[in-house]
């Protein structure tokens, strides 16, 4: 469970292909009985929008995207983003240079994720997804948007419908998914509000679809690295209460959230000293991260860019995610009322700066994976994601 992120915290995730992603029951491997989605069954918004929450692709994919580090950021990262059709995914950052070169393989088995800064190699379980998953967030985006196929344009040569997501509610911003009508690809994510231009949050330069992939392609074993490897216990909301032994604290879950998000998943760091338990939280569409951890003391820095943070009855709660300050802020706000009621029995702690209470490096911060998987998060800046 316990992910590692740049302090930007830009977005962890292995991407899914149209970059949507979420746990899987039995990591890398489809049902056979069910056929592979054709282009023939993307004739509505929703099969539109499910298309590109799927692992596996229908056709090998190659792509250079850029994508914003968090959701007001100037800063974009570039990255290549290479897929098999079985699933398989690498993803390097080109750009910007602090972040150059970082590289995540998922071979549908073991993640990878190295960052040649500190010549680390980071070791979790398959980040991979399921249809099951899928329903569920099919369910969520029923009840909390109105999808329409608005217009076509062409973006880095090919022909997309542009999926217009307008939410129920006020306080959330219309989604406008660009997606290549052939292959269910997620070429552009943009967001719209009366009286602001659109925002765009990820864009697509460049797409090609290879017949084959060396073997190569799939491998990450770089020389002189140091390698970690993570595990994490994940549990569904309704089984908290059985993480509080090995937590050392009462996990603050609320039973309800606001705008229609609900609690999707529970992990538990458990394999390091900084303890910590990861909320996914998602209204379908949109998705949040809650970091929860013992707190002891003011920490001496200001958390990382794109995260606000509080604290509430003996723990610290951070919340990340692609969403608008006032959106996450509220959704913060109703963790840390759950926090303040409980009676925590806290195992003492020495904290101090962001990164010494959680027991890491200066300038990496562990927090789950912004987009599901079963494993330990890592210092990967920015992989693309929704």
């Amino acid at each position: 469970m316990k992910r590692l992120l740049l302090c930007a915290l830009s977005a962890v995730a292995a991407s899914s292909w149209a970059q949507f992603r979420v746990p899987v029951a039995v990591a890398g491997h489809r049902d056979p009985a069910k056929p592979r989605q054709t282009i023939d069954e993307f004739k509505t918004a929703s099969d539109l929008i499910r298309a590109t929450m799927r692992k596996e692709p229908i056709v090998n994919v190659r792509v250079i995207v850029v994508q914003r580090l968090y959701y007001d950021s100037s800063v974009f990262q570039q990255v290549k983003v290479e897929m098999s059709k079985d699933g398989k995914v690498r993803q390097t950052v080109l750009a910007p240079l602090s972040q150059q070169g970082t590289e995540l393989v998922d071979d549908g088995q073991t993640l990878r994720i190295y960052t040649p800064d500190d010549k680390r190699l980071i070791e979790q379980p398959s980040d991979q997804q399921g249809d099951g998953e899928i329903s569920f967030r099919m369910n969520l985006v029923d009840q909390n948007y109105t999808l329409r196929i608005s217009r076509k344009v062409k973006i880095a040569g090919r022909d997309a419908l542009v999926v217009e997501a307008v939410p129920r509610h006020e306080s959330l911003e219309t989604r406008c998914y660009s997606i290549d009508d052939k292959t269910g690809l997620l070429l552009r994510l943009e967001t719209c509000k009366e009286g602001r231009s659109p925002m765009l949050h990820l864009d697509t330069k460049a797409v090609e679809f290879p017949a084959t992939f060396s073997e190569d392609t799939f491998k990450l074993d770089p020389a002189f690295s140091r390698t970690e490897s993570f595990h994490d216990r994940c549990v569904s909301p309704k089984s908290a209460g059985e993480l509080t032994v090995e937590l050392g604290f009462q996990p603050a879950v609320p039973a309800k959230l606001p705008y229609g998000f609900e609690a999707q998943e529970l992990q538990a760091s458990t394999d390091s000293p900084a303890r910590a338990l990861i909320v996914r939280v998602t209204d379908g569409l949109e998705k949040a991260t809650v970091l929860e951890w013992r707190k002891e003391g003011r920490s001496a820095s200001d958390p990382p860019a794109g995260t606000l943070v509080q604290n509430s009855g003996g723990l610290t709660l951070l919340i990340s995610g692609d969403l608008p300050d006032d959106v996450k802020r509220r959704l913060l706000q109703v963790f840390a009322a759950v926090a303040q009621g409980e009676r925590l029995e806290l195992i003492p702690y020495r904290g101090g700066s962001w990164g010494q209470e959680l027991v890491c490096s200066v300038n990496v911060f562990p927090v789950d994976r912004e987009a599901g998987g079963n494993g330990p998060a890592t210092a990967i800046p920015v992989i693309v994601r929704i």
